[in-house]
């Protein structure tokens, strides 16, 4: 509400997500489709977030773009962020350290977190 006006006001949740997360942005690039965003979150950990439109690209077809793109982003990943269920973890590796996250999990959680503390 602005000047006693209710306005609807895009959000933009990338960006929203990362300032829950205290992300400090490395890069930022679409590549076929996916959104990708990279950083060192608050706690210094190397972040890979995964955005797609989830009408377009399904957990199996994400799974096929991280097997095409996952060099670009260097081995030394922290954990991996995607929107919507996905099958990420399958993809780890021996010796990969990563552990993977659901956005809208982590999100809620981190959205609604000092309203619960009050309760």
């Amino acid at each position: 509400m602005r000047d006693g006006v209710r306005r609807e006001t895009p959000v933009d949740l990338p960006e929203t997500f990362n300032y829950l997360i205290g992300l400090r942005l490395e890069s930022r690039r679409r590549i076929d489709g996916v959104l990708t965003i990279t950083g060192a979150d608050v706690e210094g950990r190397k972040c890979l977030i995964l955005w797609r439109n989830l009408d377009e690209t399904n957990a199996e077809a994400l799974d096929a773009w991280f097997d095409r793109h996952r060099g670009q982003f260097g081995e030394a990943l922290d954990v991996i962020y995607a929107n919507g269920d996905h099958t990420l973890s399958a993809k780890r590796r021996q010796e990969d350290t990563w552990k993977t996250e659901i956005v809208e999990s982590i999100f809620r959680e981190l959205m609604f977190e000092e309203i619960n503390d009050e309760r």
